[in-house]
């Protein structure tokens, strides 16, 4: 039966014409929630079955195939999908739909999922990420070094004073997705993301998600969108912790690229943060380019950052670019400046059995404003190599040499080694193995040196896994053991000086987690604590009702309510 009304729904009116001879049969690829399927693998075939044609979709889902003989089969086969070969209709164009099991192919939360999440912060949606680890208020790619580098909405929110960030200050169920770029990208980014970036976009690219909820907690979300212009207002009542945030967005086409401009405002009962930022792209079959300045402000601090680049899809897929920030802070008895600013190129080669990247920078930084800053400078860069086995099993090595700018902090209070650039080495090994439809398992080892007003050391193991039983049940899991320890950094002529060291013990973090969709959605998460979880039932086509129950701010918090599908 459900092979039956498979093979049904596989056929729908959207593109293409019938099929004759030397002529192009045309359609296109999407699974069940219309989203375009890319990479998809397409064959036709005659009555007698023999092939007459094949291609792959690409990025739109869409295909063409020269055919000789008329068609009477098409078959559609793709990575983490269920295959299908169905009868085409020579009055009809084609669109096939499949079912595919994105929660396998995806190592992070989806769109899909952050929407169903009870949870209130979106510090609890990072936890979601394969090895990542939250503490104080940041997160952290396995642990590495200082913390991640926080975005929201592409805007960058930290202060040079502490390296704060202000991620805790985004309403419950305001994030519509959670992008992150691994310590490899780092010397690309800057600022601290050699633990990993982490960007809590609030735009929602599908669908213009409203929702209100009620109980221990209150919540409202209002979106409106059209195709060019989003517009979002969100506000979340926990007890003592009411949170407001506010944004607009809008991207318009300009002399063959597109201008994207935005504006944010978030708050608190204490803090306040404000941000915005233009960003212009142009794409061709060769050339791509991009350039963005934003500016973000808190009621202590402010930050400017410029970013530009070009991208020449060639052999060697290269990638120019710049980046520079600014950023002022006031905290306290701490004030003063902080630059930072990079030129780098990035490569990257693929062949039929490996992945080789590359990327090499030069960045300069300084403090300045605080008695015993110095500026940093040097060469940093990544090397790593995906290398598959086979059809099923891939092996990554990768090492990355990242600095970072001292914060205002540590170079007024820890001075003179306070001043010495934070510097990280990281080694990285991983092994994957994939049967490319329903199951997924990595395992991983890495180490990280950091060298600072402290030499740190992260050492530490992992395993992520994924099986999707059926299209209907999945369950996603993964555990991190490692092991941080730092000690005192001697700078010649200040032997007497030691800087106050935490030894820190075993570092554990893990998650599992069980979904159920089959029009209701049901997620049952264990995050080394007390159960917690959601269930969203359809009450109409584009409406749901919900309830979910999490820990938050150490005290658990049920909520139901209406949120659109």
């Amino acid at each position: 039966m459900l092979k039956a009304a498979a093979m049904a729904a596989a056929l729908v009116l959207v593109c293409g014409r019938p099929a004759a001879a030397d002529t192009l049969l045309t359609g296109v690829v999407r699974d069940r929630s219309g989203a375009a399927v890319a990479g998809a693998r397409i064959a036709a075939y005659d009555g007698a079955g023999q092939p007459v044609g094949s291609d792959v979709t690409i990025a739109d889902g869409t295909f063409a195939l020269a055919v000789q003989t008329p068609p009477a089969q098409l078959a559609v086969a793709c990575d983490y999908c269920r295959s299908i070969r169905t009868a085409i209709d020579p009055a009809q164009p084609i669109v096939v739909i499949i079912d595919r099991y994105s929660d396998v192919s995806a190592p992070g939360p989806s769109a899909d999922d952050i929407r169903a999440m009870p949870y209130r912060s979106g510090l609890d949606i990072a936890s979601l990420q394969p090895f990542t680890v939250v503490n104080n208020g940041a997160p952290s790619d396995r642990g590495l070094d200082y913390e991640g580098a926080v975005l929201v909405d592409g805007l960058p929110f930290y202060r040079a004073a502490d390296g704060d960030d202000f991620i805790a200050l985004v309403p419950a169920h305001a994030p519509a997705a959670l992008n992150v770029a691994g310590p490899l990208a780092a010397p690309a980014y800057g600022g601290y993301a050699d633990a990993g970036v982490y960007d809590l976009r609030l735009h929602d690219p599908d669908v213009a998600t409203s929702r209100l909820d009620i109980g221990d907690a209150s919540d409202a979300l209002l979106r409106l969108a059209s195709p060019d212009v989003e517009a979002a207002y969100a506000a979340s009542n926990d007890v003592g912790d009411d949170r407001q945030e506010a944004y607009a967005d809008a991207s318009l086409p300009l002399a063959g690229g597109r201008l994207d401009i935005e504006a944010l405002g978030m708050s608190d009962l204490a803090d306040h943060a404000s941000g915005a930022g233009i960003a212009y792209a142009t794409d061709s079959r060769r050339y791509s380019t991009a350039a963005s300045l934003s500016a973000t402000q808190t009621d202590d601090a402010s930050l400017v950052t410029a970013t530009a680049q070009v991208r020449d899809r060639g052999p060697f897929d290269l990638t120019f670019g710049i980046r520079a920030a600014r950023a002022t802070t006031t905290l306290d008895a701490v004030a003063g400046a902080q630059f930072d600013a990079a030129v780098y190129v990035a490569a990257t080669r693929q062949s039929g059995t490996n992945t080789l990247s590359a990327l090499a920078a030069w960045d300069r930084g300084a403090d300045s404003g605080v008695t015993g800053a110095a500026p940093s400078a040097g060469l940093i860069g990544s090397l790593s190599d995906d290398l598959r086995l086979g059809a099923d099993w891939t092996l990554h090595a990768g090492v990355v040499s990242s600095l970072r700018v001292p914060t205002l902090d540590e170079v007024a209070n820890a001075a003179p080694v306070g001043s010495a650039t934070d510097r990280q080495l990281l080694f990285e090994q991983s092994i994957r193995y994939t049967d490319r439809h329903r199951l997924r398992v990595t395992g991983m080892a890495y180490t990280q040196r950091s060298t600072g007003s402290t030499t740190g050391f992260v050492n530490g193991i992992g395993i992520d896994a994924a099986w999707q039983i059926a299209p209907q049940l999945v369950v996603r899991s993964w555990i991190l053991r490692a092991n941080q320890t730092s000690i005192p950094l001697v700078v010649p002529g200040y032997e007497y000086y030691q800087t106050p060291v935490t030894l820190a013990g075993p570092l554990t973090r893990q998650l599992v987690w069980f979904t159920y969709g089959s029009g209701i959605r049901v997620d049952a998460l264990v995050r080394g604590g007390p159960l917690e979880g959601d269930v969203r039932i359809p009450i109409s086509a584009a409406g749901a009702f919900t309830i979910g129950s999490a820990r938050y701010n150490g005290r658990r918090v049920t909520t139901f309510g209406l949120s659109q599908r």
